[in-house]
């Protein structure tokens, strides 16, 4: 199995940072992990009119990526644990 992991945090030591890392450790146990921290690739989290535009294409260019790494499963960390409580409320 490949797995692609997606976080966005500017502080390495956050809570958020700690769950990609025991989400990396975790499907590491099952094959391969890749792992894209969005602050050090640069991202700007501020969504722009022009971003908005573009969204279908950014939807597009993650799976483009999840092709490109032939990733079987893309995952969002912190996301997954707010569903997670969500579902349980």
């Amino acid at each position: 199995m490949k797995s692609l992991v997606i976080y966005a945090h500017p502080n390495p030591l956050s809570f958020n940072a700690a769950l990609a890392k025991v989400t990396e450790e975790e499907l590491a146990r099952k094959g391969e992990v890749r792992v894209k921290d969005l602050y050090r690739m640069n991202w700007n989290p501020v969504l722009s009119e022009q971003d908005f535009k573009g969204f279908h294409l950014g939807m597009v260019c993650l799976a483009s990526v999840a092709l490109k790494t032939s990733s079987t499963g893309i995952y969002f960390p912190y996301l997954q644990l707010v569903m997670q409580i969500a579902s349980r409320c």
